[in-house]
């Protein structure tokens, strides 16, 4: 019976897969969708999108007309809107638009017989009418198909060619689905910035007319004309870039919104004069401010209020109070000459060569470094002194950069004239484009002389941790003595009676053995970075490859936006190191460890907070409150969970708690019965920031120190009570 049934089966299979083949081989000349997509004939035969001339759309009563003209050679073509606004339309959009036309196919067609309104194409959703250079077309479109979804019934007529009415996808019918704001221009001028010539702003509270001298520079019209600041003037072109339109207006809406306070804007490019007002308030939409296109098209819309920012600058925020306007990584040269030193830096591949006496490769890093200091330097401007009194007549030296560029012709040159310091190391400057005086602080003075700086290697120093010999470092509040014993084992010799953290004695070794400047700043201490009486001071020795000591004195002075300042040897170079080797050596290396941690260790804990006490015995292997219905069972398990991550940042003093730590009357304590010795507890005191992290003050019973642990470790376990 078994055998009978098996053997119908495979009949059965064997009669379905004759059949599959059959059909394969009756199918397969059948066109498929997207053949028959393909082979579908097209909705506006022989269209080609650029010969088209004139272009109308009629929708909802309103209509639209573009015309289309090719532009001269070289040049793209042009789209101009007539109706019912005069302005330049949107190439890109007419472009989409025809481009969809042109490759436009029709599913299929329509029996002529049934009236136009069984498709609704006597009131059509949409009329166009295309005009070319060779033929003419009309398209309405209607109702909506019964197959598939989303698909349109279309008329079409070609030239004198009697209508059709075809079915069309609805990837086409969405094509044709436009609007006239489709077509208008969004940005209200379309100028980049090296097209414009001139920029004229006037409002309530600021007037200001800008006029171009080079590639890259304005200049401000006024009695004396001046530099304008290069990134206040890109600022404002970032923010013109920024003014499209989000809705448009009409005229009347326009005016009226616009309101009695507003501000004029006149761009004059190459070819064109841009005058536009802007304010109020986007009628519906207060976030958004109005804008009034005058001229060379009328224009009216909503935009973003960027351009409020330049508003709301004076005429002096334009002032460039820069030595030099050039962007780092234009310049190709730097040039120090003055006296009887030689500096010439230039870039060449992925890296400078200094010519200082003899020829030396400096890194592009500390290169591009010494380049962005003169470029942001900044200076207060001086209108009451003459250049003579300010050692500028002769100058002292002069500094010039070179940009790149492919001819000779285009190379922008800036130079400025270098005069005498006085003695808190303020240094003035004569700017020789606009014969500006500015009067630069010490800091930024520095870049201004030919030092050695750029000779130094940025490695400072390179030994491993086995070659570590000792360390002694201090601060304003402690000292620390870090050496081996005689075993070869890292100590804490001093403070005296605490025991050294491994993880942050390996993590200040490591960086004294690894220092590198971020960039050299003067060949030698001239007061003014603070290391003369230093915030924190390491002399370190490690052994060199002889077996010798090696001994240096690292000091840390004050703070500057890029680090710290610091030097190596006394009388040697000052450099700038990251803020983060100063925070290890500013570290007690006290251990850490002398926190409990994982909760096996104990028999017993006891959490007071909040007024309330939590007590967990240990039973085997398992933790349990005490009395049993005073905790959820469930929760026992984040609470051990939290105290197993009770890990403190650092220590910060040794000695009694301070009052400010909060200590005295904790918020959070913890009772500690160890399997054997004595109960040990914990205090967690105030909240505050250390090294921008939240932080909470606690102590240890029998450690002598304060630590911080961050405030986020410490929450943890409050929540899980």
């Amino acid at each position: 019976m078994k055998t009978a049934l098996t053997t119908w089966i495979n009949v059965g299979i064997g009669v379905l897969a004759c059949a599959s083949f059959v059909a394969v081989l009756a199918t397969r000349r059948t066109p498929t969708t997207g053949d028959s997509l393909a082979s579908a004939p097209s909705l506006l035969p022989e269209l080609r999108a650029a010969d088209s001339t004139r272009l109308e759309l009629e929708s909802a009563g309103q209509r639209v007309t573009v015309e289309h003209s090719k532009g001269a050679a070289g040049e793209p073509a042009v789209f101009q809107l007539i109706s019912p606004v005069r302005e330049p339309a949107d190439a890109a959009a007419v472009d989409k638009l025809l481009t969809a036309l042109a490759n436009a196919r029709a599913l299929r067609s329509v029996d002529p017989g049934p009236p136009l309104g069984a498709f609704g194409l006597d009131k059509p959703r949409l009329r166009l009418s295309l005009r070319t250079l060779d033929s003419s077309y009309q398209v309405l479109v209607g109702n909506n198909a019964p197959t598939p979804a989303g698909a349109r019934y279309v008329q079409v007529t070609v030239g004198n060619e009697p209508a059709k009415v075809v079915v069309v996808d609805k990837a086409v019918a969405e094509d044709l689905d436009v609007e006239l704001d489709t077509f208008r221009q969004r940005g209200v001028v379309p100028l980049s910035e090296h097209e414009v010539t001139r920029i004229v702003i006037s409002s309530p509270t600021l007037g200001v007319t800008l006029r171009r001298v080079s590639g890259i520079a304005f200049l401000l019209d006024g009695e004396a004309k001046v530099l304008a600041d290069r990134e206040t003037v890109r600022s404002l072109f970032f923010q013109l870039s920024r003014l499209s339109g989000s809705r448009f207006l009409t005229p009347s809406e326009a005016e009226s919104a616009l309101g009695p306070v507003r501000a004029q804007f006149e761009l004059e490019g190459k070819h064109e004069l841009y005058r536009f007002e802007v304010g109020g308030s986007c009628p519906g939409d207060p976030a958004q401010l109005v804008v009034v296109r005058r001229a060379p098209s009328a224009q009216s819309a909503c935009a973003p209020r960027d351009l409020e920012a330049t508003l709301r600058l004076a005429a002096s925020d334009f002032v460039d109070r820069h030595p030099f306007s050039l962007h780092a990584d234009e310049v190709e040269e730097l040039d120090i000459t003055g006296g009887s030193s030689k500096f010439a830096l230039l870039r060449k591949g992925n890296a400078f060569v200094l010519h200082a006496g003899a020829e030396t490769a400096v890194e592009l890093e500390a290169g591009n470094q010494r380049i962005k200091a003169l470029l942001e330097a900044v200076g207060e401007r001086e209108v009451d002194k003459k250049p003579a009194e300010l050692g500028l007549e002769p100058a002292r030296s002069s500094v010039t950069l070179r940009s790149s560029a492919a001819r000779d012709a285009d190379v922008v040159q800036q130079s400025v004239r270098v005069g005498k310091a006085n003695g808190t190391g303020t240094l003035w400057v004569y700017r020789e484009q606009d014969g500006v005086l500015l009067r630069l602080p010490r800091e930024a003075a520095r870049a201004f002389t030919a030092d050695s700086t750029l000779l130094y290697a940025r490695k400072l120093t390179e030994f491993g941790p086995s070659s570590f010999v000792s360390a002694d470092i201090s601060n304003a509040a402690s000292k620390q003595t870090l050496d081996r014993d005689k075993n070869g084992e890292l100590q804490l010799r001093e403070p005296k009676g605490f025991e050294l953290d491994s993880g942050l004695s390996t993590d200040l070794i490591q960086a004294l053995g690894a220092l590198t400047a971020e960039r050299f700043v003067a060949d030698r201490d001239d007061g003014s970075f603070g290391l003369e009486h230093p915030s924190v001071s390491v002399r370190f020795v490690s052994k060199g490859e002889s077996g010798l000591g090696i001994e240096h004195t690292l000091r840390f002075g004050n703070e500057t936006e890029a680090g710290i300042y610091a030097s190596l040897a006394e009388g040697g170079p000052v450099f700038v190191l990251q803020r983060s080797v100063r925070e290890l050596c500013d570290t007690l290396l006290i251990n850490r460890s002398a926190f409990p941690g994982s909760a096996a260790a104990f028999d017993r804990i006891i959490v007071e907070a909040h007024g309330h006490a939590l007590h967990l015995e240990r039973h085997g292997e398992q933790w349990a409150p005490v009395p049993p219905a005073s905790f959820a069972a469930e929760r026992v398990a984040a609470v051990l969970e939290a105290l197993g991550d009770l890990r403190p940042e650092a220590a910060i003093h040794i000695g009694p708690p301070r009052p400010a730590e909060g200590l005295s009357k904790p918020g959070l304590t913890l009772h500690l019965t160890p399997k054997v010795g004595a109960v040990q507890t914990v205090s967690f005191g105030a909240g505050d920031v250390w090294r921008s992290t939240s932080i909470f003050y606690l102590r240890v019973s029998g450690v002598d120190a304060t630590f911080v642990m961050a405030q986020s470790k410490v929450r943890a376990l409050s929540d899980a009570l």
